[in-house]
């Protein structure tokens, strides 16, 4: 039999009681478990590669020139196995050493139920400019002071959270009914507030047609998140828009962040199957605001538009583009090959007229009148266009898709959007300095970065190593300027965004697919699209860009890196996946789309893969939808599990159900053979979140499916996700036949490319990347007197010697990157074994 030699350096991890459980869990196995055609091998005793620290540092970083007083952090944080028993043993300790008040809520368990991940709910300070260093630990928790009072009776929500009362109707759901704050009401009823959808022919709707769903997420002393779930059904017909609507509420505060789903529920048609804008199923939309009565006429109002900026008099803010260099791009064509976008940047409106402008807003508005006030901001306000923000009358308007635009707003079928909103209510005593301090401070969110040791100990990303830029220079320098332009060429991901104007509600949170070349012809026809011969075009998470983001921020400890991942993140579950049960064609029902076509620009496809222009110049893809070889999700669990953001859960889970009953699955449907590794990837993670044996029945079909082993990116990705189904066993001490199953068809794998003649290596750095990972992953994985073990280990750091002179050190094609800053874990975990 052979057993993972990862199952004795993971025993190493644990405290002696947990080690002997495992040990003799293990050594039971081997007696009982007798497999045909497999020798026994002795299990090494090698200790564990890192220690668990003792508590776990999470540093914040405040990036503005002003204190931060008790601002609500939200964040994940991976423990070892038997760290803690219960979530309720786990306390935060201050700068200074002292408790802190939190609430801990457990997002994923270990088998015997201690936790693995866990969400933590605080209040920081930070000084101006600097950083501060919190840390979990083991100890008696600090109570709360002010904690938060709720309650759901017949449909009304109320909340008290020692600074403001709220009421929330959601039988005929408007968001807020009433608002006190220091006993004074804020609001005028909401009556005539709420969400409100004009379509293109001017018909008006609401969301409060029918009454919505409502429960209480994630509640506890510290915050409470309020989930309403609701339908825009114009005359009682079929629902034109679903919506979901999570109040986050935080002790002792009077503000409220909103995060704003819409949907489509209704099919994507698309004819000759491609996706183009305006081919059926849409909703076309003139308006859609969130609509606020104030309680009487006599409002003073201000708008922001940037940190280092004062706030002024103005009654409206309106972003009607990007601001950028590139802001009529025709990235933004609708589906009349028309830019709809009418200037550059924002414009702030004050009795009728324009009062200013400017290119990039930080948006947000205040008002305020002797009994208090209101102040929100949209997060990602200029990037997300076109929005405004305005006060007109008594009304407060949070225009998300506002009529301003000169277009039409068109979401297709299946698409959703979610918007994050920052509603901060105050008394008449509250300076207008707090609540500037307090919206800038919006649109600077801070992420609690837990310590790299803790990562590397618990297997939460794995396999990786510690960033070492003596050992990895060059490469790790590459990696950098996915967020950082370094170099001769100051290019990164983030200035690629401005070259296509990567901007606007729909595109933010993509990246440029800059390694794509159209043909001669296209380009001549189409100059408009393409920057010589490179077309507008996106990557749309290929080989999961999101996870390779979030793994590099962690092992950097790098706030910036992990802005970049919550960005890339939420538009990934909002726009690249299907949301839709009305779709006929049943394989493609909540499947995710992946990236523009090769070769060719995105014309009107969007984020949708197939424009009906590749059918004019012979292309080797002109159609399809959603599919297997493309499914790269593992990223939102990730990031579920490291912000608590349910949205990336739902639309994780969403897409797993599908991997698990979509004939793409049941029919081995595979599309390529990417599409088997991806799958049992995304089983494993869904197993983990959710303990469901539905997600490791299926894992186990997608390893009895592969009979031999295969050449090209799918055998990467099936020996990773292999990879990761083993640390899942080990983690379960679960050394039984499953396990044995997936270690035998790696080694194949490894002992497969061993003999390989194939020089794609030479050619592709980023294939260097992709065969060693395959075989630093066998090597990580074989018992020590496996035969080829040290062969695996050789090869693969072969083929990474003779890369390091190829790593330029400064910017490469987005898919350059990605397949090798997320192709590089085992390979540095690899020689940290080495190194130890």
């Amino acid at each position: 039999m052979i057993v993972p030699v990862q199952a004795t350096r993971w025993m190493g991890d644990m405290g002696p009681r947990q080690f002997q459980s495992a040990y003799v869990a293990v050594t039971a196995l081997l007696l009982i478990l007798p497999i045909c055609g497999t020798t026994a091998v002795a299990i090494s005793a090698e200790p564990a590669a890192r220690a668990f620290p003792a508590d776990i540092a999470l540093t914040l970083t405040n990036e503005l020139p002003f204190e931060r007083k008790a601002e609500p952090v939200t964040c994940g944080v991976p423990l070892a196995r038997g760290f803690v028993s219960r979530a309720d043993d786990l306390t935060l300790l201050d700068p200074d050493g002292r408790a802190t008040a939190v609430q801990v809520m457990t997002t994923s368990t270990y088998k015997d139920g201690t936790p693995r991940w866990v969400l933590l709910d605080f209040q920081a300070d930070l000084p101006a400019g600097g950083e501060t260093v919190y840390r979990l630990s083991r100890g008696p928790r600090s109570p709360v002071s002010k904690d938060i009072s709720y309650r759901l009776d017949a449909g009304v929500a109320e909340i008290d959270t020692q600074a403001a009362r709220f009421r929330i109707d959601t039988r005929r759901f408007r968001l807020f009914d009433s608002v006190v704050v220091n006993g004074r009401e804020l609001l005028a009823g909401a009556r005539n507030g709420g969400v409100v959808l004009q379509e293109e022919d001017g018909s008006r709707h609401t969301g409060d047609d029918v009454p919505a769903e409502a429960n209480f997420e994630d509640a506890g002393p510290m915050s409470v998140v309020l989930a309403v779930r609701g339908q825009i059904c114009p005359g009682g017909k079929l629902p034109i828009a679903d919506y979901v609507c999570r109040m986050h509420f935080y002790a002792g505060r009077s503000e409220v962040r909103v995060s704003f789903t819409l949907r489509n529920p209704a099919a994507h048609r698309h004819p000759g199957n491609v996706w183009d804008l305006g081919s059926g199923g849409s909703v076309f939309m003139e308006d859609f605001s969130l609509l606020f009565p104030l309680v009487h006429d006599h409002w003073i109002s201000r708008v922001g538009v940037a940190p280092d900026r004062p706030a002024v008099a103005a009654t409206k803010l309106y972003q009607d583009s990007s601001g950028g260099p590139n802001w009529n791009s025709a990235n933004h064509i609708d589906k009349d090959y028309k830019v709809r976008t009418s200037f550059r940047g924002y414009r702030i409106h004050e009795a009728g007229g324009v009062a200013s402008e400017g290119n990039r807003a930080d948006g947000w508005l205040h008002v305020s009148s002797d009994v208090g006030g209101v102040a929100v901001g949209v997060r990602d306000f200029w990037q997300n266009f076109p929005k405004t923000l305005e006060l007109k009358g008594n009304e407060l308007r949070v225009g998300l898709w506002p009529h301003e635009f000169a277009g039409v707003h068109e979401m297709l079928g299946g698409e959703q959007k979610t918007h994050e909103i920052l509603f901060v209510f105050h008394d008449a005593e509250t300076s207008d300095q707090a609540i500037e301090q307090r919206m800038k401070a919006f649109h600077r969110p801070l992420y609690a970065m837990p310590d790299p040791q803790a990562i590397y100990a618990t297997r939460a990303f794995w396999p990786t190593g510690p960033l070492d830029r003596e050992r990895f220079e060059m490469l790790e320098q590459t990696c950098d300027t996915f967020v950082y332009p370094v170099g001769g060429g100051r290019a990164s991901v983030i200035t690629k965004w401005d070259q296509i104007d990567e901007f606007g509600w729909r595109h933010f949170g993509d990246t440029f697919a800059d390694n794509e070349v159209s043909p001669g012809r296209m380009v001549e026809d189409f100059p408009e699209h393409h920057f010589g011969r490179q077309p507008i075009s996106h990557f749309g998470n290929e080989y999961d860009v999101n996870y390779g983001v979030m793994l590099q921020g962690l092992r950097r400890g790098d706030p910036r890196w992990m802005w970049m991942a919550d960005v890339l993140c939420r538009h990934y579950a909002d726009i690249c996946i299907y949301h839709s049960d009305a779709e006929p064609a049943e394989p493609y029902r909540h499947g995710p789309f992946t990236h523009t076509t090769h070769d060719t620009a995105a014309f009107r496809s969007t984020h949708r893969m197939y424009p009906s222009e590749t059918g004019k110049y012979g292309l080797r893809y002109a159609s399809g939808g959603p599919n297997a070889g493309h499914c790269y999700v593992a990223s939102l669990a990730q990031h579920y599990y490291l912000t608590g953001d349910r949205t990336s859960r739902e639309a994780f889970l969403e897409v797993a159900d599908w991997t698990v009953h979509s004939p793409w699955f049941t029919n081995m449907m595979m599309g390529d053979k990417r599409g088997i590794g991806n799958f049992l990837m995304t089983h494993v993670y869904a197993y983990q979140l959710t303990n469901d044996r539905k997600y490791y029945d299926a894992a186990v079909k997608m390893i009895d499916y592969v009979q031999q082993p295969f050449e090209g990116l799918g055998a990467t990705l099936f020996v990773k996700a292999a990879g990761r189904f083993l640390d899942v066993k080990i983690e379960n001490d679960e050394i039984d036949a499953d396990c044995q199953k997936a270690l035998a068809k790696m080694l194949l794998f490894g002992d497969f490319y061993l003999e390989l003649t194939d020089d794609k290596p030479n050619r592709w750095l980023e294939q260097a990347c992709f065969y060693s990972e395959l075989l630093f992953t066998c090597y990580i994985h074989a018992p020590d007197d496996h035969p080829n073990r040290e062969r695996y280990f050789a090869q693969g750091k072969s083929l990474m010697d003779q890369s390091q002179s190829r790593w330029p050190g400064t910017y490469r094609a987005t898919k350059t990157l990605i397949m090798c800053f997320a192709n590089t874990g085992a390979y540095f975990r690899a020689l940290d074994i080495d190194w130890e």
